[in-house]
């Protein structure tokens, strides 16, 4: 397991120029054709979402008062108002973003859907807890709220990120809550 503090995630501009995001790990680091990716966007305004030609995401309010996210494909809306609410969508269809009530805070995983599959839970960690552990598996915990510790190894504190490589099981005590990222390789 290794330890990404918050404070040292590279700030990006959005691919389309609109914002920013802090990123923290990609897979692998230097290829623009990722396989996934772990960053926290930062939305000040209302505007679109960049595309993401063949990838899947998953957003996952952290702070603001909310959003709304319009999908101009299906004509669907997704209604974000809550800490920790979580959506999941294509990369390639049209979204837009309409803020409640100023700026807002959300946590990105992107995903190549051809050769991955990811979920994201948001786990309240209180004793001892584990995830992970399979070779096809990459599992990355954000630090939401209060402090996460690995063993003797290092403490995490809100903003941070703890990234178990594949096939490692990431164990972390509490008392604090965690949005776990499960990344998953398809055999092909």
């Amino acid at each position: 397991m290794r330890l990404l503090p918050g404070a040292d995630s590279q700030r990006v501009p959005w691919r389309n120029g609109g914002g920013f995001t802090r990123e923290f790990v990609r897979e692998p680091t230097a290829d623009e054709q990722f396989h996934w990716r772990v960053s926290v966007a930062e939305v000040a305004d209302d505007g679109p979402f960049s595309s993401f030609d063949g990838y899947d995401r998953i957003l996952v309010l952290l702070g603001g008062e909310g959003m709304d996210l319009y999908f101009s494909e299906t004509q669907e809306t997704v209604h974000l108002r809550s800490l920790f609410d979580v959506v999941s969508f294509a990369g390639e269809p049209a979204v837009r973003a309409s803020l409640l009530d100023g700026p807002t805070t959300d946590l990105n995983l992107i995903w190549l859907r051809s050769d991955r599959r990811a979920t994201a839970t948001v786990c309240v960690v209180e004793a001892a807890m584990g995830w992970g552990g399979h070779p096809a598996e990459t599992v990355v915990a954000y630090v939401a709220g209060g402090s996460l510790s690995a063993a003797s190894q290092f403490v995490a504190m809100p903003g941070d990120v703890v990234v178990g490589d594949p096939g490692e099981r990431v164990s972390l005590s509490g008392p604090g809550t965690a949005i776990v990222l499960t990344i998953a390789t398809l055999r092909h």
